[in-house]
């Protein structure tokens, strides 16, 4: 039988939109899609979800929106004197930032909580805190507590009433720490890098990792940990340093699950420090060159081991990824008149017998680029006001507008099909 090559591209592109639905809701199981070994994926396109990245750049508090390529300094408000900024974590609603600094001649950790806007006020919660380079802070996930190290133990500190307590008996603390959505799960770093799991359940402490690693984490639905490794050897026999991501389970000792091999492609060779996201298919890291020096903040979708470039400043370290979990990316539709709107106010995509038409509503400045798969920007646009804006110029294809306005960054899939 013959086929068209419209009707061939139709048919590919309809099973694209049903992928891209079907994979829309987060959190979600995605433990049957891991890909064993296989080097990951460098995207120079947007990823395909809403959210933000906070990291520390050069003493500096920064958080970046998904899409963008310049991120915001969100001051130093409250900061103590002689203090350096050294890690920042979200909460798990994204509205909150957990701030540890540094005292430069004592080298003990002051810990901080701010509202996650440009020169909110730092309250300060801790002035004894250890300080290690292994970022020994977090977010509890009940969303009032912050997690910290002093002597080595773990504590935890209620950003209301500032009533401290100790989560459970341990005085081996001094990196990374996570804990599952739930509060049932954690995961921490011990010293010499050992790597470490506790279950409030079952009270059952397990260090899940015995060789010299680093980046603790767990997924948010704590059923996964992980870690990066301090050497890998890649498939041609050189030595290169934090190349691989380990994915464990956190129920079967010593069985991994999965690696996820940074690509070569990739403007840093290396990564290092990473952080679970609030989304089970989403980790965030850094990378650094051969020589060491710390690069760009990239973020990592678990499921298809894809990575993306978020950050083009260099020297972004420890970075967080928050995401908006309620968002739903554009269900794209080709059919004779549809619409769909971008998960934020104003901004719109309809169509009619096939063409595309953006709708923006929003009094303001505004900015819209059109991306390809590639993503190679083939229009750029600014406006101001309510606009709209019509594509007649592009061929039949899938493609990615990026709409930034004073609300915020929104970015769509967009389909044509001439």
């Amino acid at each position: 039988m013959r086929c068209s090559t419209n009707l061939v591209f139709r048919a590919m592109l309809f099973v694209l939109l049903i992928w891209n639905f079907g994979n829309s809701q987060t959190p979600r199981s995605f433990h049957a899609n891991l890909t064993i070994g296989k080097q990951s994926a460098y995207q120079y396109i947007i990823p395909p979800i809403h959210g933000k990245v906070a990291f520390t750049r050069l003493g500096r508090i920064k958080v970046i929106i998904i899409g963008d390529t310049v991120s915001q300094d969100m001051g130093l408000n409250g900061v103590a004197s002689g203090h350096v900024v050294e890690f920042v974590r979200w909460s798990s609603d994204g509205q909150k930032l957990a701030v540890l600094t540094r005292n430069g001649l004592t080298a003990r950790g002051n810990v901080y909580v701010m509202n996650a806007s440009k020169n909110a006020p730092l309250t300060l919660l801790v002035s004894d805190a250890d300080w290690t380079p292994n970022c020994t802070i977090g977010f509890h996930t009940n969303g009032n507590e912050i997690l910290y190290a002093k002597s080595s133990v773990l504590w935890a500190i209620d950003i209301n009433t500032k009533n401290t307590r100790r989560p459970f008996n341990t005085s081996d603390c001094n990196g990374e720490m996570g804990v599952s959505a739930d509060g049932n799960r954690i995961v921490w770093r011990g010293a010499g890098n050992m790597l470490y799991k506790y279950d409030f359940t079952s009270q059952i402490s397990k260090n899940y990792n015995p060789n010299a690693v680093c980046s603790a984490g767990i997924s948010p639905d704590g059923t996964l940990v992980m870690n990066n490794t301090t050497a890998h050897t890649d498939a041609y026999g050189t030595f290169e340093e934090h190349k691989t991501l380990q994915i464990w389970s956190f129920d079967t000792t010593g069985v991994l699950r999965t690696e996820l091999i940074l690509t070569d492609g990739l403007p840093d060779p290396h990564w290092d420090n990473h952080h679970w996201s609030n989304s089970n298919d989403w980790i965030a890291g850094k990378g650094h060159d051969n020589s060491g020096a710390w690069g760009e903040a990239y973020i990592i979708n678990v499921s298809n081991n894809i990575t993306y470039r978020v950050t083009w400043e260099r020297s972004a370290d420890y970075p967080d990824l928050w995401v908006d979990t309620t968002y739903t990316p554009t269900s794209v539709k080709t059919n004779n008149s549809s619409s769909s709107t971008s998960g934020r106010t104003g901004v719109q995509l309809t169509y009619a017998n096939g063409f595309p038409q953006l709708s923006i509503s929003i009094t303001g400045n505004h900015d819209v680029r059109v991306y390809n798969i590639l993503g190679q920007l083939l229009q750029s646009q600014n406006g101001y006001g309510p606009s709209s804006y019509s594509f007649p110029h592009l061929h039949s294809g899938l493609y990615f507008i990026q709409v930034r306005t004073q609300q915020g960054t929104a970015v769509q899939k967009m389909a044509i099909i001439r």
